[in-house]
């Protein structure tokens, strides 16, 4: 399942732009309760700070909603999550 979730997420990646994979930045790691595993938080694209990007995130996982501090966002779903506001995007991936 975790790999067909970072299968699905790099193939996104490449489409939206080949540099786009290349590009990413690792911003670790946190828990959500009832998930057995981590989320991986990545910036893909833009200049966002890891700390905004794992707020982001985990208010994401925390409340399920489309519009998380200024930004639109997709998931968590089936491994993945995403979120983009003003041309920056950020990825969960568990």
């Amino acid at each position: 399942m975790l790999r067909l979730s970072l299968l699905i997420a790099a193939s996104l990646a490449l489409t939206a732009g080949g540099q786009a994979a290349v590009a990413a930045r690792s911003c670790g790691t946190f828990r959500v309760a009832g998930l057995q595993t981590q989320v991986h938080v990545r910036v893909v694209r833009g200049h966002t700070s890891c700390r905004t990007a794992r707020a982001v995130l985990r208010s994401l996982f925390a409340h399920k909603r489309t519009h998380v501090r200024g930004w639109r966002c997709v998931g968590p779903q089936t491994g993945y999550s995403q979120c983009v506001r003003r041309g920056a995007r950020i990825q969960g991936l568990f």
